[in-house]
């Protein structure tokens, strides 16, 4: 799993990319990243997920934790551009965060849901 955030306006995009797992340090580095955000006091965070092949059960975990803590902090969380071959797994999961084709409408999600 790789992490990478980027900005746009005041709201923090963390791109995930290759497969997440779970793997040792792996669930400890996310939440150092979510952390981090909630510390800082971002209230808008985009998971863009255009670069992950895969994620398990235990990945899913790691986004619903990282959910708790950025919206029992005050803030909005959103799902971007989950990739072609974890799609399925998000029309499945139908929450607790919402999950959008493009970064932009989830940008434009977490922005309302802050207001």
């Amino acid at each position: 799993m790789e992490i990478r955030q980027t900005t746009n306006d005041d709201v923090i995009i963390v791109h995930l990319a290759g497969e997440i797992w779970g793997r040792t340090g792996e669930p400890e580095e996310l939440r150092k990243t979510v952390g981090e955000i909630v510390d800082n006091g971002s209230k808008r965070v985009v998971f863009n997920l255009s670069g992950v092949r895969l994620i398990s059960s235990i990945g899913l975990g790691m986004l619903i934790g990282a959910y708790k803590a950025i919206t029992g902090a005050g803030g909005a969380m959103a799902v971007a551009e989950p990739a072609d071959p974890i799609k399925p797994v998000f029309r499945v999961l139908r929450g607790p965060f919402e999950d959008f084709d493009s970064e932009a409408k989830a940008i434009a999600y977490v922005k309302d849901e802050t207001a």
